[in-house]
């Protein structure tokens, strides 16, 4: 039964799997595009199709020999039925002329963001651009792997060196989150970011790039009514995110896995490169503060990164409520060690939020 279901869907995977008729997850918005295309077109091919199919059913069955054995040669036929079935192929091939010319403008000639995107990336030092990474990667120029679709063994034997490891910690403590798509068994990393800090998507990006299909996705998004775009940096479904996901998400009573937890066993992954991501992600300063804003996790979660925070790092800080919610407040008396640990893990763009 599972196998009849998957031959019917879209195999959201960077290689292909056996019995698939869909179509892959895209690496660039063109095919994107295509692929829509595709589907709207099919649809209604299908309804086309149908109708045909019942028009010719018709004529057979109440026209044939028995039913009807006298041919009138001189019988007048519907000329507007003819004109109907003669003039609505032009207009269903105009309707597909339109989108398909649109996809194929915009193919031609690339929006304003991936405009930028490029200028990001030319104007990056050569330096930063290639990896230092000794750990096995898909490719060693970052960058090099969008729009290269890896098979199932290449993406297996990936794994993470410790750098890259405790960026992703850091993310998910911030803005990070990993996920699960429908037909895949293993899951894939998603960092999210408002347009406004694209500096340090692109920082984040060009680091995780390896590992990832194709440039950050722009996506529309509204907050308290008022429209704030948003980047997603969306790395490949890799086995090696496997025990991340274990590490941050636990199925809780409700039976639902999709919420971050905080456990003990993060205290092995803090260090200074996490804690400076989680502090550009998610970190907020003020005049006589540094704050943390873990609203999204419990009063006892919060606590016990304070006890971590104390333990790893020598920081004293707090517990606060903010709108009904806990923030983690680092202590004034501690703000001197905070800057020394997170300061050389800073993006340059990100600064601010350690000056008070």
């Amino acid at each position: 039964m599972t196998q009849f279901i998957t031959i019917f869907n879209n195999i959201l995977n960077d290689a292909a799997q056996p019995w698939q008729l869909g179509f892959q997850d895209s690496a660039a918005p063109g095919f994107t595009g295509i692929v829509t295309l595709h589907n709207t077109i099919g649809f209604y091919l299908i309804l086309i199709c149908f109708a045909v199919f019942w028009v010719l059913f018709s004529i057979v069955y109440y026209y044939n020999e028995n039913k009807n054995p006298i041919a009138y040669k001189y019988l007048t036929h519907g000329s507007i039925i003819e004109l109907i079935w003669t003039i609505s192929p032009v207009f269903i091939l105009i309707a597909i002329a339109f989108p398909s010319f649109r996809l194929l403008y915009l193919m031609d000639k690339p929006g304003q963001f991936l405009d930028l995107a490029i200028t990001a990336m030319a104007s990056t030092p050569i330096s930063k651009i290639v990896s230092r990474s000794t750990e096995v990667v898909p490719f060693g120029v970052t960058g090099a792997s969008n729009n290269i679709r890896l098979n199932k063994h290449s993406r297996d034997i990936t794994v993470f060196n410790n750098e890259i490891l405790s960026q992703l910690v850091g993310h998910l403590l911030g803005d990070g989150s990993i996920h699960y798509s429908r037909t895949s068994v293993t899951p894939y990393f998603v960092f999210t970011q408002t347009i406004k800090r694209f500096e340090y998507i692109w920082h984040v990006y060009l680091t995780l790039s390896p590992y990832c299909g194709r440039v950050p996705l722009i996506n529309p998004g509204l907050r308290k009514g008022i429209p704030y775009p948003f980047l997603q940096v969306m790395s490949r479904s890799y086995p090696a995110l496997i025990p991340l996901y274990e590490l941050f998400y636990q199925i809780n009573v409700n039976g639902n896995s999709n919420t971050k937890v905080i456990t003990t066993d993060l205290l092995q992954f803090l260090n200074p490169v996490s804690l400076a991501y989680w502090a550009m992600d998610d970190g907020s300063r003020t005049p006589s503060a540094f704050y943390f804003h873990t609203e999204a996790f419990t009063f006892k979660e919060c606590y016990l990164l304070v006890q971590m925070l104390h333990y790893r790092f020598g920081l004293f800080s707090t517990v606060q409520l903010h709108a009904g919610k806990p923030m983690i407040n680092i202590a004034v008396k501690s703000m001197p060690l905070f800057k020394s640990i997170v300061t050389p893990h800073f993006h340059q763009s990100m600064l601010y939020k350690l000056q008070p």
